[in-house]
Order: structure tokens, then sequence, then C-alpha cells
């Protein structure tokens, strides 16, 4: 279904356009990739280090342990920062790859999310979602259920 972005939230419940996702994904747009990359990489690294961390930046730190052959510590304090560093180089470089394909190509996969209210949470795709509404889009496809 069609949404308005002002209309979605993230599933951490701030507003679409107040994440650091859109904010990353405008600088993209106006032509900063650098400044997109920073905010990005920030945010992701910060995240990591609060003990509520993201899903995602966690499957990539393990990847990064796994290519180097080691167990990934079960402590949080015990994780090499600079194994972090490369995960969410890679997490980032992901991201931003995507979303200039999206500025390309269009976005393909509808992001997922929950009707509550007149609200949508995402579940998945909010960077897809951020990316479109960066673009210019003030209504977006989204697969609720």
């Amino acid at each position: 279904m069609k949404v308005s972005v002002k209309n979605i939230i993230h599933h951490r419940g701030d507003a679409l356009l107040d994440t650091f996702e859109y904010e990353a994904y405008l600088a993209l747009v106006q032509g900063n990739r650098k400044k997109a990359k920073d905010i990005l990489f920030k945010n992701h690294f910060d995240q990591y280090w609060t003990g509520i961390r993201n899903i995602t930046t966690g499957e990539y730190v393990k990847k990064v342990y796994d290519s180097k052959g080691e167990q990934l510590p079960e402590k949080l304090s015990d994780h090499d920062k600079k194994y972090v560093k490369e995960a969410v180089n890679n997490r980032v470089h992901y991201e931003i790859e995507t979303a200039l394909s999206i500025m390309l190509d269009g976005c393909n996969l509808a992001p997922v999310g929950k009707l509550e209210g007149n609200i949508v949470r995402l579940y998945d795709g909010h960077n897809r979602a951020a990316i479109q509404a960066a673009m210019g889009f003030e209504e977006i496809d989204v697969n609720v259920g």
C-alpha cells in the first residue's frame, strides 16, 4: 500500500524523516557520499556498543571474526574495536551501494511494516524507505501486514 513518508516510523519508534538513515541518504542524494558514509558509520558503530546492538551489525561483526578464524567473544567489552570498525565499514559500504542502486533503478523490494492507527512501523527495509524519502518521494510502497 502507498504510505505517506510522514506516517512512517522506524522500528525504534522515531519518525522516518528524523532518522540518521534519512539524514545520511539526504546527503547522498545531494552528492555528498563522504558525509553519508560518516553519518552511517558513526551511528552504527556507536549503537553497537550500547548493549542494544543492531542484529545486522552483529552479523557483520560475526563475519569479520569468522574471516579471521577467530571466535566472537561473548562479552561485548571483549570485542575488538578494529574488527567492529571493519564490520561497520562493510555494512556502510553495502548500504551506500544499495542506496545508489535504488537511486538509479528504483526500489524493487518494498519495506515491510505494521499498521498502528494511521502510522506504519517498519520492521524491514527502513534504509529502502529512507533513501526513497531522501529522493523526494512523498509516498512509498510498503507491504503492510
